[in-house]
């Protein structure tokens, strides 16, 4: 089974692609997003999909990429200068350092001139500590930089977190989408 990073195809989500696609051409595109929905049914797959439509520089809504564009493999082999990640679906805490690293990062210029992306997978598990170092950098975000949260359980996000994000609820796959994961996958 492919990790999210890896993962060229996205099942299901159509609806919910299209509007953060649409909302990216505007001219009032949000800096933060929380992805959530049900554990295991593509959230991260989701926000590395749309990360890379970013960081293409596409303008023809699509998202669909080979396995050998350059900037693919940098992201599967995590050398993106521009693309951050934090946590996983093992992750059980993610500390104040992990964020005060990011946050280094990001004082930063991008490396390649464009957009830079932060995707953090099980954004609930920020301690209290590492919830308030983000939440000062949603506050005021770098320009050209694109949040991605992704929670199975948004409740447990600070209310002043939620508040600065634009919310994409993913569903769970439709029995039609979920025979395409399984045949994917042999």
């Amino acid at each position: 089974m492919l990790i999210p990073r890896e993962n060229l195809k996205l099942f299901g989500h159509q609806e919910q692609r299209e509007a953060l696609i649409n909302a990216f051409h505007s001219k009032r595109f949000p800096h933060g997003w929380i992805v959530a929905g049900p554990f295991g049914i593509g959230k991260a797959t989701f926000a590395f999909h749309l990360a890379r439509y970013i960081l293409s520089g596409r303008q023809d809504g699509n998202t669909n990429f080979a396995e050998n564009e350059p900037f693919h493999r940098q992201i599967v082999a995590q050398s993106h200068s521009d693309v951050w990640t934090l946590g996983d679906e093992e992750t059980r805490e993610i500390g104040v350092e992990s964020i005060r690293e990011l946050n280094g990062h990001l004082n930063q210029t991008s490396t390649t001139g464009g957009w830079r992306i932060v995707i953090i997978d099980g954004a609930d598990k920020l301690n209290r500590s590492a919830a308030n170092a983000l939440l000062k950098r949603l506050e005021e975000p770098p320009p050209r930089t694109v949040f991605f949260l992704i929670t199975s359980v948004p409740g447990r996000l600070l209310p002043t977190i939620r508040s600065r994000c634009q919310f994409l609820t993913l569903n769970p796959l439709n029995e039609e989408d979920c025979q395409d994961v399984l045949r994917s996958q042999g």
